[in-house]
């Protein structure tokens, strides 16, 4: 159940041009949202490192350690590749290489 959920949004989420996962993605067409404003939802790009006083709700920690878990379970070469994508993008946004 949980690798149909996970599945699609690394599917559509992915940015390759950015090498970075969209924070939400529509349900009917898995394309990217870009809110409107700053609030309690996630921005147009996941944040691995949100520092806001308020949760954005777009976990992408809890989302690459659930690929890891899925591969680990199913053997699906694309929950590995997800996980190791992840870990790219939480690397690359660190604090200290964009300067926040």
């Amino acid at each position: 159940m949980a690798a149909l959920a996970v599945r699609p949004y690394l599917r559509y989420a992915y940015d390759p041009a950015s090498g970075r996962y969209f924070g939400q993605v529509g349900l009917c067409d898995g394309k990217p949202v870009r809110p409107a404003s700053p609030g309690y939802w996630p921005r147009f790009y996941a944040d691995f490192w949100n520092t806001d006083q308020w949760p954005t709700h777009d976990y992408p920690a809890a989302v690459f350690e659930a690929a890891l878990s899925l591969y680990t379970l199913t053997g699906e070469e694309v929950f590995a590749e997800h996980a190791r994508r992840g870990a790219a993008a939480t690397v690359r946004t660190r604090p200290r290489t964009t300067g926040r």
